[in-house]
């Protein structure tokens, strides 16, 4: 395990063209940044909300190699249609879009949310993958955003579309202090739809199960996380082993505040596989 006391980012975020690939028949928006003839790309996965602008920091800090940034269906630009609400078929959509863009042995990378996705896509087929790597991901228990939501039926209350427009404000503000910012009132709403069909039970298993899947992996969070506990966290990589690296200051979003140093370790860590 390696802590981190001082981070760094680039001078300057990636602007990278959206690109459009059909998967499932519907559209979805990637970027793809680096050598093409990169046999092992990062798929970069983000959390709920996100898009592809939560990793702009991360992909300047690794130009040699390729780096596929994805918009989960729902969020950015990518069709909501284009995959159902629970982490095992969002995990398969990802693997459906590996596929229509001939990755061979990807390394998936999931930040948040989007790592429980990402270990909901490597369960289903492990060999399709050379490596997981977990950002900030949830642990083998619910942090203290998803205890303190209302109960299910409350949810369900609040997706209704007569309701929406009472209570919408009210979760906007709660998303913003969250650190949330800048998110589209349809995104909010479909995250609140994902997080009711989470199956938080399901994920801990699959986490338990990782070791058996048979393919590396890297955890690495912030101790100051505000979102997830860093006991939480810690539990997650004494349950699957791997490699660690901490940062004491951070946040959530390590591939922001602390891209040059994730990057590197990502680089790494790749390169030991």
């Amino acid at each position: 395990m390696r802590y981190v006391l001082f981070v760094s980012t680039p001078e300057s975020p990636s602007e990278a063209p959206l690109r459009k690939v059909r998967v499932r028949g519907f559209e979805a928006t990637i970027t793809d940044e680096g050598p093409q003839s990169d046999t092992r790309p990062f798929v970069f996965v983000h959390g709920l909300p996100g898009s592809v602008r939560d990793f702009r920091w991360l992909t300047p800090a690794m130009p040699k190699a390729r780096a596929i940034r994805v918009d989960l269906p729902g969020f950015g630009g990518t069709d909501q249609r284009a995959a159902g609400l629970t982490p095992e078929m969002r995990g398969r959509f990802l693997i459906d879009l590996c596929d229509a863009l001939k990755l061979e042995r990807p390394i998936l990378a999931g930040h948040s949310m989007g790592g429980v996705v990402s270990l909901a896509a490597l369960r289903q087929n492990p060999m399709r993958f050379s490596g997981l790597a977990l950002l900030s991901t949830p642990g083998l228990r619910k942090h203290k955003p998803l205890q303190n939501l209302p109960s299910p039926w409350l949810q369900r209350l609040f997706l209704s579309k007569l309701v929406q427009p009472l209570v919408l404000p009210k979760v906007r503000s709660d998303f913003e202090r969250l650190g949330f910012r800048n998110v589209r009132d349809d995104e909010i709403v479909h995250t609140m739809r994902l997080v009711l069909e989470l199956g938080f039970k399901r994920h801990s298993e699959r986490l338990r199960m990782a070791p058996s899947f048979g393919r590396p992996i890297f955890h690495s969070y912030a101790s100051d996380d505000r979102i997830i506990e860093a006991e939480i966290l810690s539990d997650s990589f004494e349950a699957t082993g791997g490699e660690r690296l901490v940062f004491e200051e951070g946040g959530h979003n390590i591939q922001k505040s602390c891209a040059v140093e994730l990057a590197d370790a990502l680089l790494k860590w790749r390169q030991s596989l």
